[in-house]
């Protein structure tokens, strides 16, 4: 096979109901920007696999970006129903209850996210968020400096640290 994506098209050409290639193939087609038909592969790996919980994560966080919130709140309730421990699907339900301003709910997600994954920088940045929209500097700029010690290259904590006063 020449790339990924002709493997990928060329065993959903073949087979039926593969959630394996369907989520594959969304994580690639996500990550060259075509999210429209990311979620129509996340979604054909849910109807052929109704527990592919990392499948129905990865819609939500679609949904998510594009605005529907509501969606992308229930995949992640049955997602987390599931895999009650599966870090991605809590940090990023909590990113869905910050932009909702339930700051609380976001940060028992976030929270649970990063003792479960303790090394994993986008949950520290996201706590630094979070405290900040809640008017916490001080707890905010905390979690940034310790996103920035295990990562002192990262550009969003760095920006996001030099920003809060």
């Amino acid at each position: 096979w020449k790339d990924s994506k002709a493997l990928y098209t060329r065993a959903l050409a073949v087979t039926e109901n593969n959630h394996h290639m369907h989520y594959n193939y969304g994580n690639l087609l996500e990550r060259e920007k075509d999210l429209t038909e990311a979620a129509k592969q996340f979604k054909a790996a849910i109807e052929a696999d109704p527990s592919h919980y990392k499948a129905m994560s990865s819609l939500a966080a679609i949904l998510s970006r594009k605005g529907d919130l509501y969606s992308a709140l229930d995949l992640y309730r049955r997602s987390l129903q599931i895999k009650p421990d599966y870090a991605t699907a809590l940090g990023n339900r909590g990113i869905v209850y910050m932009k909702q301003g339930k700051f609380e709910a976001a940060l028992a997600d976030i929270k649970r996210a990063q003792q479960l994954e303790p090394k994993q920088v986008n949950h520290m940045i996201n706590m630094g968020l979070l405290y900040y929209m809640r008017g916490d500097n001080r707890q905010a700029k905390e979690w940034l400096r310790r996103a920035l010690q295990i990562d002192p290259d990262n550009k969003i904590a760095r920006k996001n640290l030099v920003l809060i006063p």
